[in-house]
């Protein structure tokens, strides 16, 4: 993660391996992933995410996606 990479290719074609791996036609666990032992972390599964980019007018732009079931998400432009 967050290393270089010579573009866009390389990373689907990786991908593909792995998921021709992993996983059976209709998306199921063929294999089981493991992780390097030491790993943690957490899932995250946001409700709401927002951007805020701003801007010198003060006049700054503020997306907010909210999810609306699964897979789905509601874009809102708020004010600055």
């Amino acid at each position: 993660q967050s290393r270089e990479v010579a573009g866009r290719e390389p990373m689907e074609a990786r991908y593909a391996e792995l998921s021709g791996r992993f996983l059976d036609a209709e998306g199921g666990e063929k294999e089981k992933m493991t992780r390097p032992e030491g790993w943690g972390g957490f899932r995250m599964r946001p409700e709401k995410v927002e951007f805020w980019k701003g801007r010198s007018s003060r006049l700054h732009d503020r997306l907010v996606f909210t999810r609306e079931g699964e897979g789905e998400w509601k874009l809102k432009r708020l004010q600055p």
